[in-house]
């Protein structure tokens, strides 16, 4: 019986993946309110639990690259040196059981945090079942 080709090993770069099955960027907002620096228990042990096969690529979530590339709390950011630290041991713990951690940087220059309400009828259409 062959095996599904999702289960087959792949070349990525230099690296060679177990199986072709990669965890997406999610955004869990486990750091600091407004240092964003990453809570290191929550995330070594949430994504040493993903990393459980080596050859497992993981991105981990949307990163802010600058401080004023953010909008929300509790996103981790790598513009400093105690969240690089912080990436560092959540990676390195990762790297211990698989091979490679990418981080999905994350960049906004504006974002809102209210909603915004606009009269019933703009974009909108009526429609009637008759």
């Amino acid at each position: 019986m062959s095996t599904a080709k999702v289960f087959e090993s792949i070349q990525v770069g230099t690296k060679t993946l177990s199986h072709r099955i990669v965890l997406a960027p999610l955004t869990r907002y486990k750091s600091t309110k407004k240092e964003h620096v990453p809570i290191v228990p929550l995330m070594k042990e949430y994504y040493s639990q993903r990393a459980t096969r080596p050859g497992t690529l993981l991105i981990t979530e949307a990163t802010f690259v600058a401080e004023k590339a953010g909008g929300y709390d509790n996103i981790p950011g790598i513009w400093s040196k105690d969240q690089i630290s912080h990436w560092k041991e959540v990676s390195g713990a990762i790297n211990a059981i698989s091979f490679s951690t990418n981080s999905a940087l994350d960049y906004r220059q504006r974002a809102q945090k209210r909603l915004v309400h606009l009269p019933a009828n703009v974009g909108c259409r009526e429609s009637r079942n008759t």
